[in-house]
């Protein structure tokens, strides 16, 4: 097929390039359904961020992108179980849980006891926005003021846990909750630590609430992440990737005529130079840092179509390169498609 389970278009070439944005550019203004700017500082969970202003967008709840990565990282395939909508149980098949025990182990070493509870392990780990979705319907969210996040919270909270970490160590971690399985995490100092991060979120949160709709996400994609997307480009297919951008825009189009906002992933550099990054309180961008930010509006300006992307670094204009500092509004950018030419995938709630 051209389009497989998480519709990943892969190298196909069965569908010719459509026309529905061809010379069409509707305004459109979905920026009141993110809700304020969220800042992820130097996490990595622009997965997260991406995947809370989703469900604003469709549930009009502010959630904490803190616990929807910590869900993703550490949730097990035995709790995403129970009476959810159907069309979200059909997203639990086996290449499902594959893809995201795959993704998770993508850098192994985060799950070690030398990294589960420092800034460069799991509290700056990228992830998955339609494993994180998916897994909401039968975790549950919690109230992002509950667990706020931001540029300054990440330190206060990694010392929050380390001594929540100390105490139950201390108390004893009760054996059974112990011996239950705790995402990819092994070695056992690690398992202890993973418990503790997951209870910390669990006592921060408080009992989570299950959302009052289903959350169906959906995917098109070139490539499952950025990394498989450059060796896509390292194969000197640009007319399949163009095939496939043009697939991917189509989708973002539509979704955003439905008044649905799209979630995309791509390389962080085609809007950020590393150099000039760390003004905006994050760290120097390499080429290869993958990234995910939110399509929430169209308009045309000069006789081109420009789309508004919201980014999850708070109101921060620093950082940006100098040609969309001027096209900068309360954290995002108006962008062409063409200055994302990494641009490789696209999800949405149905």
């Amino acid at each position: 097929e051209g389009i497989f389970m998480r519709r990943w278009l892969g190298l196909a070439l069965l569908f010719p390039v459509c026309s529905f944005a061809a010379g069409v550019c509707k305004p459109v203004d979905l920026r009141p359904l993110l809700g304020a700017p969220l800042h992820q500082g130097n996490s990595g969970y622009c997965f997260a961020h991406t995947s809370s202003v989703l469900i604003r967008a469709k549930l009009g709840l502010r959630v904490s992108p803190m616990q929807l990565a910590t869900t993703y990282l550490l949730a097990n395939p035995e709790e995403l179980s129970g009476p959810a909508d159907s069309a979200v149980r059909n997203l639990l098949t086996p290449g499902f849980f594959a893809d995201w025990k795959k993704s998770r182990l993508e850098e192994p070493g985060n799950y070690s006891p030398e990294k589960i509870l420092t800034p460069e392990g799991l509290l700056n780990t990228g992830g998955d926005e339609l494993q994180t979705l998916t897994a909401a319907n039968y975790i549950g969210l919690c109230d992002e003021s509950k667990l706020p996040t931001g540029k300054n919270v990440y330190k206060n909270y990694l010392r929050d846990i380390k001594a929540f970490h100390a105490r139950r160590v201390v108390e004893g971690i009760p054996r059974e909750e112990m011996e239950l399985p705790i995402g990819e995490v092994a070695d056992p100092e690690a398992r202890a630590m993973a418990w503790s991060f997951r209870h910390w979120v669990s006592r921060r949160c408080g009992e989570a609430r299950l959302p009052e709709l289903p959350l169906v996400p959906t995917e098109i994609s070139l490539a499952p992440n950025l990394r498989s997307f450059r060796r896509l480009q390292s194969l000197s297919l640009a007319a399949t990737i163009a095939t496939g951008r043009s697939r991917v825009m189509e989708a973002v189009d539509r979704e955003l005529d439905r008044g649905n906002p799209v979630a995309i992933g791509y390389a962080l550099s085609d809007i950020m130079p590393g150099e000039s990054s760390q003004d905006a309180g994050l760290s120097p961008v390499p080429a290869e840092v993958d990234h995910a930010s939110i399509f929430a509006g169209r308009r045309e300006l000069d006789g081109k179509c420009y789309y508004y992307l919201r980014n999850s670094f708070g109101k921060e204009i620093a950082g940006y390169k100098p040609k969309l500092k001027e096209r900068f509004e309360n954290g995002g950018v108006w962008v062409l498609p063409e200055e994302l030419p990494s641009l490789y995938s696209a999800v949405w709630l149905e």
